[in-house]
């Protein structure tokens, strides 16, 4: 069914040109309501048709329908005989839509009978969307989870258009802890509760509500690798933790958060790849339980593995404030300047050139450190490559230069360890090079051959 998808004008405003279809396609509805033979004929076509103007369509429907509850049932009696894969229900919505202007009760009447209805059950969740929710129909919404007839998935259209913020915040959250405790119904809670957060740009009017749930919604989520949908739920919950997570009153959440992440990396059920947004987030918002909870349970200093290379690969610690991290390994300098060592990249390209320098939260480590040389044999770590492409020896030839700053340093003991590391170094970049050039010979005799 073609509805006025040819009455563009080049010299329109294209804003002009799309209310003016609307306007059109509105009163192409209204005329057909008036003529009965004619609606008839066209209703299998308009319940089977996906025409993004069917919505208009609809309205116009409702604005003319002379017996509009005679008019649905229309709908759902032709409904009934299609195939669920051949329903399509834009026109329904529209003609929902405006009826709700027209004749508010008699809307909620049809929606009310939805929730039950053996053909408009499964799509209730999203028939509601298409009129402004009130208190009566989050209810209504409840019992709709409460019978189960529409799949969990129907509810994520609460999300979009805006349809969330005629609901308060704790009829929100009621709702949505329905939605996350049935099978599914997790990630339909997020994506919603995420919409909710992006209304609001000053994240210092969020209510304690919607604060709250984000953080129960957050602890509650199970990590794992079978749980994860590609990046997304990631970054998802990296965005809740923003924006739930700031400040001590969110400190005992957050403890629980961390904690429930940290199992699950020494437990193997996640990789460090798989939530590094979370863990960015965290290390910013709640700095202090972040080291406590990662760094703070290893024993003898020693720094679990997994830990370590997690906190490495995403240089999560230099996102976190150099005065926090220095004032917690203050609290027990022994352990906690060689555990923050073994995780931190300590240097980085300076401004004007490839060459690299030492952070000055590094030198700090160093300098603070009771044993310095536990901290540069963790530094040490970091100079040489574990990915690179082109000439590893060339890296380290670069990275030496870190190692040579430190043979002017104050503190004798350190001078003497970068002479010593020097001579190692410089043995290490020469045997690399050889192997390289071995291999660039045993290259370059097979494409002789």
């Amino acid at each position: 069914m073609d509805l006025v998808d040819a009455i563009e004008n080049e010299d329109e405003n294209p804003i002009d040109t799309y209310r003016r279809a609307h306007h059109i396609t509105r009163s192409l509805g209204n005329k057909v309501a008036l003529d009965n033979d004619i609606f008839q004929e066209l209703l299998p076509e308009i319940l089977t048709s996906d025409n993004n103007r069917l919505f208009n369509f609809g309205q116009g429907l409702a604005y003319g329908s002379a017996n509009p509850q005679q008019t649905w049932c229309k709908f759902c009696e032709q409904l009934s005989t299609l195939e669920d894969s051949k329903r399509k229900y834009g026109v329904i919505g529209g003609f929902l839509n405006a009826l709700s202007e027209l004749n508010a009760d008699l809307s909620d009447i049809l929606l009310y009978e939805a929730v039950k209805d053996n053909t408009l059950a499964a799509i209730y969740p999203w028939l509601q969307t298409q009129v402004e929710i009130g208190i009566q129909d989050v209810e209504r919404l409840k019992k709709s989870l409460e019978l189960g007839k529409a799949p969990i998935l129907q509810y994520v259209h609460l999300a979009y258009g805006r349809v969330h913020e005629s609901i308060g915040d704790r009829e929100l959250c009621e709702l949505l802890k329905l939605i996350s405790s049935k099978e599914g119904g997790f990630p339909v809670s997020i994506e919603i509760l995420l919409m909710r957060l992006h209304g609001h740009s000053d994240l210092n009017k969020l209510s304690d509500t919607i604060i709250s749930y984000g953080q129960e919604l957050v602890v509650d989520y199970q990590f794992s690798r079978e749980d994860r949908k590609a990046a997304s739920i990631d970054y998802k919950l990296a965005t809740i933790i923003k924006s739930c997570f700031a400040g001590k009153s969110a400190q005992e959440k957050a403890k629980v958060l961390c904690n429930n992440i940290f199992h699950s990396f020494t437990s193997n059920h996640i990789f460090w790849m798989d939530y590094d947004h979370v863990l960015d987030s965290l290390s910013t918002q709640q700095p202090e339980v972040f080291l406590d909870i990662f760094l703070g349970k290893s024993i003898n200093s020693e720094l679990d593995y997994r830990i370590r290379e997690t906190l490495l690969e995403q240089s999560i610690l230099s996102r976190i404030d150099e005065k926090i991290i220095i004032n917690w390994c203050e609290e027990s300098k022994e352990i906690r300047y060689p555990i923050i060592s073994s995780a931190l990249v300590p240097f980085h390209k300076k401004e004007d050139s490839n060459s690299p320098q030492w952070t000055p939260l590094a030198l700090k480590i160093i300098n603070n450190s009771p044993d310095p040389m536990r901290v540069l044999d963790n530094f040490k770590l970091t100079l040489r490559p574990r990915r690179w492409s082109g000439s590893r020896a060339a890296i380290m030839q670069n990275n030496l230069s870190l190692i040579l700053d430190l043979k002017k340093h104050y503190n004798p003991l350190i001078a003497k360890w970068a002479g010593k590391e020097e001579i190692l170094f410089e043995a290490e970049i020469r045997s690399d090079r050889e192997s390289e050039l071995e291999r660039e010979r045993k290259l370059n005799e097979r494409f002789e051959w």
